[in-house]
């Protein structure tokens, strides 16, 4: 009798904590729906009625773990078509292995270590699903070796994967690798014979390199921001520095030690008054945040440097990761400039990063970031396709800019 009354006191206790769980997740689909509801320009790829249907079956659905309610929001939102209204990542569980895309292919670059003879393969397929078939829900290399995200999907159902792998040789292997606790840092990777040029400096910025026996100048721009944009938001709107730091989600003590813009700009327009420089290139890879008011000044004094605001003399980087910043900027450059584009095709959402905030749900503590106003979505085509190779990682090769110097 004694036994019957625990195991009965056992399933009360799982059964009210079960209740509680789902309670708590449609107390999120509530937050999620009051506060997207509230965005009327957001809602042109899918209608309010459409949205809130698709939130009711969410909310009678039981979806049992955690990482599922995440999937289960991913997939939501997609509806949307708006590129920067997205949940922000979480420690998801992962195998060890990473992937990137060189040209239209998809490679490993790290690994477990007994697996080390397959770096820099060619994935193939997982589970017998081809690659393109996961990318058409994935979009994103990131999510290729998270569990949850492969199980939610269907293509996974076990803590194990098949990998089929293209080998240099061009011949089909297959292996299979499980998930473990290995650390994505302790994978052994491809380590480039050389870094790159536009990622020796990712800590500044922006910097300046006088290159190619000083025929071309190059403008790297990490952080589209500077102290004196800084300094007259804060005059302008009243707002700290800790607001800044929000808005444009870099840390506090960064926005206190902004680098100043002027003397920067100063100084790289008096390389330009040597008849030697002929070219500047402007590089706007991996750019994460910023604000495009911020290069006015830059602006305005390139468009009356008639000798190197002209065609060929001109060119802005890009690459298929530009941030919704980075395209607002290339934009602004292009209607201002005559700027020639190399690099990847774009798309997304031209906004600068102030104009999109952030909100968490109470239970899950899922973040999603959200536009302040309706960011238009553009396709930037460049002037000069420019992608690199498997080839030029390994040997630590810029394409983009070995194709500006050619």
């Amino acid at each position: 009798m004694k036994r019957i009354f625990t195991l009965l006191f056992v399933f009360f206790l799982f059964s009210t904590a079960h209740t509680q769980s789902h309670q708590n997740w449609k107390t999120d689909l509530d937050t999620l729906e009051k506060r997207l509801l509230k965005k009327d320009y957001l809602f042109t790829e899918i209608s309010k009625q459409e949205f809130q249907l698709k939130i009711d079956i969410l909310r009678k659905n039981k979806t049992k773990s955690i990482a599922f309610k995440y999937w289960e929001l991913f997939k939501l939102l997609e509806n949307f078509k708006t590129y920067s209204l997205t949940l922000d990542n979480v420690p998801f569980k992962r195998f060890p292995f990473t992937i990137k895309q060189f040209q239209k292919k998809y490679y490993l670059t790290s690994i477990h270590s007994d697996f080390d003879y397959c770096l820099a393969y060619e994935l193939i397929a997982i589970n017998d699903f081809n690659i393109e078939t996961v990318m058409k829900v994935s979009k994103s290399v990131n999510k290729l070796n998270i569990q949850s995200f492969l199980q939610y999907y269907g293509f996974s159902n076990s803590n194990n994967l098949k990998l089929t792998l293209l080998t240099k040789d061009n011949k089909k292997i297959k292996i299979n690798i499980s998930l473990s606790e290995v650390n994505s840092n302790n994978l052994v990777k491809i380590t480039p014979k050389k870094t790159p040029f536009y990622l020796r400096k990712p800590n500044k910025w922006f910097w300046k390199y006088g290159i190619n026996f000083g025929k071309q100048v190059y403008f790297k721009y990490n952080i589209g921001l500077s102290k004196e944009f800084i300094e007259k938001i804060k005059d302008s709107f009243k707002i700290s520095e800790l607001t800044i730091s929000r808005d444009y989600k870099l840390p506090l003590q960064e926005i206190y030690d902004a680098p100043t813009f002027n003397d920067f700009t100063n100084k790289l327009f008096d390389k330009f008054k040597k008849r030697h420089y002929k070219k500047l290139f402007i590089d706007l890879r991996n750019q994460t945040t910023g604000n495009v008011i911020a290069l006015k000044k830059f602006i305005s004094k390139l468009k009356k440097l008639k000798r190197i605001n002209k065609k060929n003399r001109l060119y802005v980087f890009i690459d298929k990761n530009s941030s919704s910043a980075t395209l607002k900027t290339i934009i602004t450059l292009k209607n201002e400039l005559n700027i020639l584009i190399i690099g990847d095709k774009v798309k997304g959402a031209s906004c600068s990063t102030n104009l999109i905030s952030s909100f968490s749900l109470p239970y899950s503590k899922f973040k999603l970031f959200v536009p302040d106003q309706k960011c238009k979505i553009i396709t930037i085509e460049p002037n000069i396709i420019a992608t690199p190779s498997i080839s030029n990682y390994i040997n630590g090769v810029d394409a983009i800019l070995q194709k500006a110097l050619n």
